[in-house]
């Protein structure tokens, strides 16, 4: 008698376990990209990088994208960085970048997509032996 409760207690404890696990995954992989707007945070953004480097930063259209295989990143388009003096430091025209989430529960980064378009870097140089960036 027990131990035909117990094995509908552990069946019902699986099916649960697991029904939650999709739950879990399907909300990552689609409300979360709709549901968080990158660019309400934007002006947060550009204040800290102000406040803690002295660069403006500018981008458009930033959305988080997720994959089936559990990798999460940013896609962003127009992105420039540029000197207090608003001289242009670096721009592209597009990026997607994707890290591997379980990696960060082993406390590692997993790079699994670096995309820059067209990247523009500005480097003077001075004198021919001095760079300056």
């Amino acid at each position: 008698m027990w131990g035909i409760m117990f094995m509908k207690f552990l069946k019902v404890s699986l099916i649960s376990l697991l029904a939650l696990v999709i739950i879990l995954y399907l909300t990552l992989l689609f409300v979360i990209p709709n549901v968080v707007n990158l660019d309400k945070y934007k002006p947060d953004i550009q204040k800290i990088a102000k406040e803690q480097a002295n660069l403006n930063i500018d981008f458009d259209n930033a959305k988080i994208t997720v994959t089936p295989l559990l990798s999460a990143g940013i896609k962003a388009d127009k992105l420039s960085i540029k000197f207090w003096d608003n001289s242009d430091l670096f721009s592209i025209d597009s990026l997607i970048g994707r890290i591997s989430i379980p990696q960060l529960f082993l406390k590692k980064i997993n790079v699994t997509k670096a995309e820059i378009i067209s990247p523009k870097v500005n480097i003077d140089i001075i004198d021919g032996r001095e760079y300056k960036i």
